[in-house]
């Protein structure tokens, strides 16, 4: 919206509508800093502060990859359990390859979740 006003170096007016407590922080706001217009307080928070956009679009999916991951170590550790009861009652060679093969497979699959939670800490 323009001001008709000919000398007016600041001739666009801006509107913004808050609610009853916006309106009292900011006016707490701004008897804090010391400011009595509106209009200055605003154009001055508005014009010099730095707004920051954080994109967690790398952390989401670090995030979706390790709960996979503990999925499948949950499954490994049921399949493990059984096969535990099995050796318990009868310790056959097949049953300990089994186990072997499960073994292997969580270690694989624990180092891989090693490095994706290292890849989260160290922000890579």
């Amino acid at each position: 919206m323009l001001n008709n006003a000919p000398n007016r170096e600041k001739n666009i007016q801006k509107k913004i509508f808050v609610s009853k407590d916006e309106n009292e922080k900011i006016t707490k706001i701004m008897a804090q800093v010391g400011s009595h217009n509106f209009s200055d307080y605003a154009r001055k928070r508005l014009t010099d502060k730095k707004i920051y956009h954080l994109d967690l679009t790398e952390i989401k999916e670090i995030t979706v990859a390790i709960s996979s991951e503990y999925t499948e170590l949950q499954k490994i550790g049921n399949n493990i359990n059984q096969i535990a009861k099995s050796l318990n009652s009868s310790a056959t060679e097949a049953t300990k390859e089994m186990l072997s093969a499960y073994e292997n497979e969580l270690n694989v699959l624990q180092k891989a979740l090693r490095k994706k939670l290292k890849k989260a800490v160290d922000g890579k």
